[in-house]
């Protein structure tokens, strides 16, 4: 691996860093609000308001003809479902069970996605090893509920 995929190595274990904060802060939000949805509207429409913003200050455009009309929708359908699922699970398991089974999760359906090369990503095989890897992280987050 080069320095590039370092790199980029260290910007997902960055955004992995975001991930573990953002449960527990809405989840306090969401606690302290007494409104759980309420608390995932405002960290939504918070980062529709940064992303607008972004939008502005780089001048990017978009081709807007160009997708299909469930991409329009499936990103903010998913995120509002993730964004709730972590104010509302992340007190009762704890940021780290909570995060491990998140994780199993995403690697779960990342392994199915590559193995068939789905929504435009590059085929990557099945394998033992992967599926193992992927099992282990379910096991963690077992152990890490167990004890």
């Amino acid at each position: 691996m080069g320095g590039a995929g370092l790199i980029w190595i260290g910007a997902a274990v960055g955004a992995g860093f975001l991930l573990a904060l953002q449960g527990p802060i809405n989840a306090e939000l969401g606690g302290t609000l007494k409104a759980p949805i309420v608390a995932a509207f405002i960290s939504l429409s918070v980062s529709a308001i940064l992303a607008l913003g972004l939008i502005l200050i780089s001048g990017q455009s978009a081709e807007w003809r160009a997708p299909p009309l469930w991409l329009y929708l499936a990103g903010g359908c998913l995120g509002i479902a993730i964004v709730m699922a972590a104010i509302l699970v992340t007190p009762k398991l704890g940021a780290a069970t909570y995060l491990a089974a998140a994780i199993f999760g995403q690697l779960a359906v990342g392994l199915i996605l590559d193995h068939f090369g789905l929504l435009g990503l590059p085929q990557h095989a099945i394998s033992f090893g992967r599926v193992t890897g992927v099992l282990l992280v379910l096991a963690g987050a077992i152990l890490m509920r167990v004890f």
